[in-house]
C-alpha cells in the first residue's frame, strides 16, 4: 500500500533552506581558501589531520545521505523503518529532520576546517595565535560523535544492529544487520581514517612540530608504525568482509537458499584482493638479495602483478554483477526499454528508469574504486603508495556516495519483492505519522549570523 507522507512543517522547510544556503556559501569560501588564498604556501592536505577531516566529512555524508534516502523512500510509499526493524513512531526521525541535522553538522565542519586553515596559515588574528590548529578538529569530531549517539533512544536501533553484526556468527541476521554489514564493508577508508585519527591524538603526535610532520614523510608514531601498515589496516579491511561472509553462510544454513552461497563468493573474492595487497610488499622483498637472475625475478614479479590485477578485475565485476542483478533486481534489456518508453515496460519499479540507468554505470566505476580502497598501501604497491595516500579522502567520499545510491535501490527492491526472504509475510504497512519537532529558526539564524560575522572579522580585519 502507498502512504502519503505528512508535509514538512514550515519552520523545518525554512531551516532546510537556511542551512543549505549557509553551507553552500561556506563551501565556496573553503574552495577559495584552498585553491587561491595561500600566500605562505602552507601544506594543508598532506598532514595527519587530513584523516580526521576525512572521517568527520564521511560521517556527515552518511547522516545527510540517509536522510535523503528516507525522503525518497517515503515519497514512494516505502516504509524503510519497518523493513529495517525500527520502531518508527518512537525511535526514528523523519528524513527531513535527518537532512537538516546533517546540514547543520556540515556547516560546523566547514567552519571548523576554515578556522583550521586560517590558524595554520597564521591568518586568524589574535585568537588564532593563542589556539593550536588541532583544537578546531577536536571540536568538530566531538560534535559529530555527539550527534551520532544523541538522543540515544533514536540511535539505539542502529548501534544494536552494529553490535549484532560484530557478534556474527552468534548475532542475529535480519535485513538491518545485512544492510549495516554491507555498509561496513564500504567503510574501509572511513574506518582507516578514524583509526589514524585516534592514533594521532592518543600517541601524542598532535604535540609534535606540525610544520614538518606529514603523511608522506612517514614521521610520527602512526605513519612510521609497521604494526599499523601490516596488521591493523589489513584487519580493518578484512573484518567487515568476514562479518558479511559469515552472515551469508548463516542465512544459507537457516534458509537452504544457494543464493546466499553466491553472495558469500562475492566477499571471498574481495578477500583475495586484500590478501594479495598485504603480502605483496613482503613477497617482493623476500629472496631478491640472493637471487642473481634479474630476468627471472622480473618475470616472476610481472606474473605476480598480473595475477593480482586479474583478481582485482574479477572481484570487482563479480560485485558489480551482484549489485545490479541480485541486490537491485534489475534486468538490462527491460531497464533500457523502460528508459526509452518512460517506464511502461517496468511498472513494478517505483523510481524513474533514468535513475537506474544513471546508477548502473556509476556503480561499475565506483566499484573499481572501492576494490582499490581494499588494498593496503605500502612501498611497493602496484598503484603507488603516494597515489593511494593522496586518493584516500576521495575514495572514502566516493564509496559513501556509491553505498547510499546502492542502499536506495536495495531497500526499494526488498520492499517490492522480499528478495532475501527476511519477512514472513509480503505485506509492508504504510508509514506512521510522526510529529516533527518544532524549531525556533530565528534563534539559530541570529546565532549563525553572529558566528559568521565573528569569523569574517577575524579573517579580514585583524593583522
Amino acid at each position: 500500500l502507498r502512504s502519503t507522507p505528512p508535509p514538512p512543517s514550515s519552520s523545518l522547510s525554512v531551516l532546510l533552506g537556511f542551512r543549505s544556503g549557509l553551507l553552500i556559501t561556506l563551501l565556496l569560501w573553503l574552495i577559495w581558501d584552498l585553491l587561491f588564498d595561500d600566500p605562505k604556501n602552507v601544506e594543508i592536505i598532506d598532514t595527519p589531520t587530513t584523516w580526521g577531516w576525512s572521517f568527520t566529512l564521511c560521517a556527515i555524508m552518511v547522516h545527510a545521505g540517509y536522510g535523503v534516502c528516507k525522503i525518497m523512500w517515503s515519497d514512494k510509499g516505502i516504509n524503510a523503518d519497518y523493513l529495517l526493524g525500527f520502531n518508527e513512531a518512537k525511535s526514528t526521525d523523519g528524513g527531513r529532520v535527518i537532512v537538516a541535522r546533517g546540514l547543520g553538522m556540515g556547516v560546523g565542519w566547514t567552519v571548523g576546517i576554515l578556522m583550521f586553515i586560517k590558524i595554520r596559515r597564521d591568518a586568524a588574528g589574535v585568537i588564532g595565535r593563542n589556539l593550536p590548529p588541532w583544537i578546531t578538529q577536536v571540536a568538530v569530531f566531538g560534535i559529530v560523535v555527539v550527534q551520532s549517539v544523541w538522543p540515544w533512544r533514536k540511535r539505539r536501533g542502529v548501534f544494536e544492529g552494529i553490535w549484532e553484526t560484530v557478534k556474527t556468527p552468534w548475532g542475529r541476521v535480519t535485513f538491518r544487520e545485512n544492510l549495516i554489514a554491507d555498509g561496513l564493508t564500504s567503510a574501509v577508508k572511513v574506518n582507516t581514517a578514524l583509526a589514524y585519527t585516534l592514533c594521532y591524538y592518543i600517541s601524542g603526535d598532535f604535540l609534535l612540530d606540525q610544520s614538518t610532520l606529514s603523511i608522506s614523510s612517514g614521521e610520527g608514531h602512526c605513519s612510521s608504525s609497521s604494526t599499523w601498515a601490516s596488521i591493523i589496516i589489513p584487519l580493518i579491511s578484512v573484518m567487515p568482509l568476514l562479518w558479511r561472509l559469515m552472515q551469508c553462510v548463516k542465512r544459507y544454513r537457516s534458509t537452504g537458499s544457494t543464493t546466499h552461497i553466491g553472495n558469500a563468493g562475492k566477499y571471498t573474492a574481495a578477500f583475495g584482493v586484500v590478501v594479495f595487497g598485504v603480502f605483496h610488499d613482503q613477497w617482493l622483498k623476500s629472496g631478491t638479495e640472493d637471487d642473481n637472475d634479474d630476468d627471472e625475478v622480473t618475470a616472476s614479479r610481472q606474473a605476480y602483478r598480473f595475477i593480482w590485477i586479474a583478481v582485482f578485475i574479477v572481484a570487482t565485476l563479480y560485485q558489480f554483477w551482484w549489485d545490479v542483478f541480485m541486490d537491485w533486481g534489475l534486468r538490462p534489456f527491460g531497464l533500457f526499454r523502460g528508459w526509452l518508453d518512460g517506464g511502461k515496460t517496468q511498472p513494478q519499479r517505483l523510481f524513474s528508469p533514468k535513475l537506474y540507468v544513471m546508477f548502473v554505470p556509476l556503480d561499475l566505476i565506483l566499484r573499481f574504486l572501492w576494490t582499490l580502497s581494499l588494498i593496503p598501501y605500502n612501498s611497493s604497491s602496484p598503484f603507488g603508495s603516494e597515489l593511494s595516500r593522496a586518493l584516500d579522502p576521495f575514495l572514502a567520499a566516493a564509496e559513501v556516495f556509491r553505498r547510499l545510491a546502492w542502499a536506495l535501490v536495495r531497500v526499494e527492491n526488498e520492499h517490492l519483492s522480499n528478495t532475501s526472504k527476511y519477512r514472513r509475510i509480503f505485506y509492508v504497512p504504510g508509514e506512521q505519522k510522526r510529529d516533527e519537532e518544532k524549531r525556533n529558526v530565528m534563534i539559530e539564524v541570529l546565532g549563525v549570523i553572529v558566528v559568521v560575522a565573528s569569523v569574517t572579522a577575524i579573517a579580514f580585519f585583524t593583522p
